[in-house]
């Protein structure tokens, strides 16, 4: 039977995580393109690792949901969460975070703000 000691998990994981986050930040590239022109490539993958913060403070760790996390904090900035409309969904009681998510994508939408 193949055994995985604790350090040889985390690495994979933390192989797992590079590629994932890579292909986040290839994402938020390809969605706004003019925010990551002139060299500002690498700014998606500091967003990226932002999205991942934001989102464990609200139990979230799906990765569509950390993605449209990382579209929010370009959209609206990285504290954007604090802010009242944002924060009051995400800290929602008794939802589960991919209903949160959805709150809040509807909250955008009703307000105008093209997702």
């Amino acid at each position: 039977m193949l055994e995985l000691r604790r350090e040889q998990g985390r690495m994979l994981t933390r192989r797992h995580d590079e590629a994932t986050d890579a292909r986040l930040a290839s994402h938020l590239r390809a969605r706004f393109p003019r925010e990551f022109s002139d060299g500002k490539a690498e700014q998606a993958t500091r967003i990226v690792a932002e999205a991942r913060t934001i989102s464990r403070r609200y139990g979230i760790s799906h990765l569509d949901a950390i993605g449209m996390i990382a579209d929010l904090i370009v959209m609206f900035g990285v504290t954007f969460d604090r802010d009242p409309w944002a924060h009051e969904v995400l800290s929602l009681v008794g939802v589960t975070p991919a209903e949160r998510i959805r709150l809040l994508m509807d909250r955008l939408q009703e307000s105008g703000v093209r997702i």
